[in-house]
């Protein structure tokens, strides 16, 4: 306990530095241009205003009408666009409005809603009460036995495109939560943090998604899975809506195959997957889009990180911006004897740093409140979150290794 509070006193100056080796963030660089290497304007990412103006991009996990501010050279928020609707640009204006079922070309809706309106466009009111557009572009008539978002399909992928934590240890300003959220999107875009829902199973009224985490493969954006990772999480749904699911797990991965960014040996204590944060008792929920292109509004109702676990993760340490091709491969006979609290990266090496002392450091002089439960009972940090994901068209992943 004397070892955490040393922690404690560590300087807020050092908080974007130390989040950026907190588990998943470490790759927030921006291009040349001042822009995100997605090409997704975040709010609080650096920006050129002389190239770039308006934009609708995302905040705090929702789209977002931004704007490139001249003084500070960062997206700044104009208007965050609330549950059940997104940022479009509409004759050069931007407004927030409810998703369309398809873009006027017949694709799939922009991730950031930038669509003109149509005459045919379908709110998510009318999709949650089972109304599908006929091609005429009126709505059907819609009885009981309705089954909107019938598109969803065995087999096919889901990836998260955004993941936004909404709270941590059950406050909405734990200290870290601003630059935590953009590296862990800017892992998400760079495909260093891959979470991927499959349907195994669909009717009418439910849906069984097998979820695996993939790692990066070089540069491209097609990552391999990692089959140790996979979970089953089941939900029920009254058409397009994907209501609250029955409590699951996560596994979270980020890096390469041969590159981490998370170490400890997890399986071995049956605390989850080594090289992983797990993440129990979650609860989904969300909207699936009319074509079933997208899941939007997506919401992690719950979620706990046992203590147990945190203290036996360790980080590897790298700057923004670094994939995590500049983390060395765990060393297993590595024996941590110079950190506050020793022994916590055994099986590491010395670049890496406790995933737990961290976060800890971050509660500041309360402390971590623990208000969550672990699956055997013991005390963890609580997190809620939000999440959008997308459907994988171009290409179905393969096995790592395969």
């Amino acid at each position: 306990m004397q070892d955490l509070k040393k922690i404690t006193i560590l300087s807020r100056a050092l908080v974007v530095t130390a989040a950026a080796a907190l588990a998943l963030g470490c790759s927030g660089a921006v291009n040349a241009s001042g822009g995100n290497p997605s090409g997704v304007a975040i709010a609080g990412q650096t920006c050129a205003p002389a190239t770039q103006g308006e934009v609708c991009g995302m905040a705090g996990g929702q789209t977002a009408h931004l704007k490139c501010d001249s003084g500070t050279k960062a997206w700044t928020l104009v208007e965050s666009c609330g549950a059940g609707t997104s940022c479009s640009s509409v004759n050069g204006a931007f407004v927030c409005k409810a998703p369309t079922a398809t873009q006027p070309d017949g694709g799939a809706p922009d991730a950031v809603g930038d669509a003109a309106a149509t005459d045919a466009d379908v709110s998510l009111a009318d999709i949650a009460a089972g109304e599908l557009p006929k091609p005429d572009g009126q709505l059907a008539d819609s009885g009981p036995n309705s089954d909107a978002c019938k598109c969803i399909q065995v087999g096919d992928y889901y990836r998260f495109s955004a993941l936004q934590l909404t709270s941590m240890d059950g406050s909405p300003d734990f200290a870290v939560l601003p630059v935590l959220n953009s590296l862990w999107q800017s892992d998400v875009d760079g495909y260093e943090l891959n979470i991927l829902l499959q349907v195994a199973a669909v009717s009418a009224t439910d849906v069984t998604w097998q979820v695996v985490d993939g790692a990066r493969v070089g540069t491209t954006q097609e990552p391999c899975l990692l089959p140790p990772t996979q979970t089953t999480i089941h939900q029920k749904r009254n058409g397009c809506q994907l209501l609250d699911s029955d409590a699951g797990a996560l596994n979270l991965y980020a890096g390469s195959q041969q590159h981490t960014k998370n170490c400890g040996s997890l399986a071995g204590s049956s605390l989850g997957v080594d090289n992983t944060i797990p993440l129990r008792g979650v609860v989904l929920n969300g909207t699936m889009h009319a074509d079933c292109s997208a899941i939007d509004s997506g919401t992690m109702q719950s979620a706990a990180i046992a203590k147990d676990a945190l203290f036996k993760l360790c980080t590897c340490q790298t700057l923004p911006g670094q994939t995590s091709d500049v983390c060395a491969p765990p060393d297993p006979s590595y024996k941590d004897t110079t950190s506050s609290l020793a022994g916590a990266c055994d099986g590491c090496g010395p670049g890496w740093q406790s995933f737990g002392g961290l976060l800890a450091a971050f509660a500041g002089d309360v402390g971590l409140q623990y208000g969550c439960k672990s699956d055997t009972g013991g005390p963890a940090v609580c997190l809620t979150a939000t999440f959008a994901a997308t459907r994988l068209s171009a290409w179905t992943p393969a096995a790592c290794g395969n």
